[in-house]
């Protein structure tokens, strides 16, 4: 942030660190998020000095916004690169999440606590017998479960006009504020400088240098990762003073609703169609969701909320005569194309991470490695341009183009 009581107007990182304005760092990582935030403190860990820049507060946006589910099993019917990536993630959490909890010595609420996935129709159930059948052949564990073992399984299901049910035992939860408590920890321990409240206004690449203009200064590195979600494409990007193409990025509003209940009242992630409940460690558990495209309008629509109670409650009766404890909103990411925007921008050394939609949570630890393992290997040889990298082939590492529409 701008320290306007020194007169000098240089920029403070948290930990009162003055940005020099000709020092040159290595790598700066644009959207202190979930995965902006794990792709500084992998990089650091390496040996880089990183600067971490937000536009907002550390963790503000769509990470602390999410409910936490990691489940595969509800978002990915058929197999691609997407789905394989996000099997990889998910399987990466536990050594993620005790790495966080070893070095930043804070512990984080995170379960393998399965999914139930709901049919009250005739028509819905023999739709999922037919996808787990398909998810079962790409590595998604998928099991039939009898409907008189539910009432044991989660008591307070609503058992009314149940059709079937799946099974989805790999899926997990994870409370997203813990990993962001987590994340801040083990970069500011490993030397990651924090600028928040610092919205970056543009961006300028060469080969090998990338400019950053931050209230009028510039903050100059060698690689650049932008990771600001939703708001990414907002950024003008430009190499050598001319503005190339970024893959459109956009907010999808969702609501959530939350309950205060006992603690282990619930266990696994119920889920029906769209509608979810799932719950923390604290007995803290949230009903969501709704998907709007409506812009950065943050308001709370008591439309949506009632229909997510109502929705939520016709599964989980615990919730049906509750009052919630909160109700707010967050804005994934979404992108022009379905998947993940990952790679590096053509005769740059941008290298984008956003677009995860759903799936940021599920997929930090997957996007983590892959790109900061992208910039610490990477070759600043010259390379075709024009080439690409999206959702369709993620993990190829190809460069991202500048004058082709993603």
């Amino acid at each position: 942030m701008l320290d306007g009581e020194a007169g000098e107007g240089r920029l403070i990182a948290a930990g009162s660190d003055v940005l020099e304005p000709d020092a040159v760092h290595e790598v700066l990582v644009v959207g202190a998020g979930l995965i902006g935030s794990s792709i500084a403190w992998l990089l650091s860990k390496a040996g880089c000095r990183v600067v971490l820049i937000d536009a907002g507060s550390f963790g503000g946006e769509a990470s602390a916004a999410g409910a936490g589910m990691l489940a595969p099993g509800g978002e990915y019917r058929e197999p691609s690169p997407a789905a394989r990536f996000a099997i990889e993630s998910l399987a990466m959490y536990p050594t993620f999440v005790r790495q966080l909890e070893k070095e930043s010595g804070l512990s984080i609420d995170y379960r393998k606590c399965g999914a139930i996935e709901l049919a009250y129709e005739r028509e819905r159930w023999r739709e999922l017998r037919k996808r787990a059948d398909v998810q079962r052949r790409f590595g998604i564990s998928a099991q039939w479960l009898c409907l008189s073992s539910l009432s044991a399984v989660a008591p307070g299901l609503n058992l009314e006009g149940l059709r079937g049910a799946l099974y989805y035992p790999d899926d997990a939860c994870v409370a997203p504020g813990d990993l962001l408590r987590a994340l801040r920890a083990v970069c500011e321990r490993e030397g990651v400088k924090i600028l928040e409240n610092s919205p970056v206004e543009s961006i300028d690449a060469e080969r090998g240098l990338v400019m950053v203009r931050v209230r009028e200064q510039r903050i100059s590195g060698r690689n650049l990762v932008l990771a600001a979600g939703a708001w990414c494409s907002q950024i003008p990007v430009s190499r050598s003073g001319v503005t190339t193409h970024i893959p459109e990025s956009f907010p999808v509003k969702g609501h959530l609703v939350g309950y205060q209940l006992l603690p282990g009242s619930l266990r696994p992630i119920l889920r029906n169609g769209h509608h979810y409940v799932v719950q923390r460690k604290s007995g803290f558990t949230i009903a969501g969701s709704s998907e709007e495209q409506c812009g950065f309008d943050r308001s709370v629509n008591p439309e949506r909320i009632s229909e997510i109670r109502n929705a939520a409650g016709s599964i989980y009766s615990p919730i049906s005569m509750l009052e919630p404890t909160r109700e707010w909103t967050g804005f994934r990411p979404g992108s022009e194309r379905q998947g993940p925007t990952l790679g590096r921008v053509s005769g740059t050394n941008v290298w984008l991470a956003y677009g995860h939609y759903r799936n940021g949570i599920l997929l930090t630890p997957a996007t983590a490695h892959l790109v900061s393992r992208q910039i610490l290997s990477a070759s600043y040889k010259s390379q075709e341009a024009g080439s690409l990298v999206l959702a369709a082939s993620i993990e190829s590492g190809r460069e991202m183009g500048t004058n082709e529409r993603a």
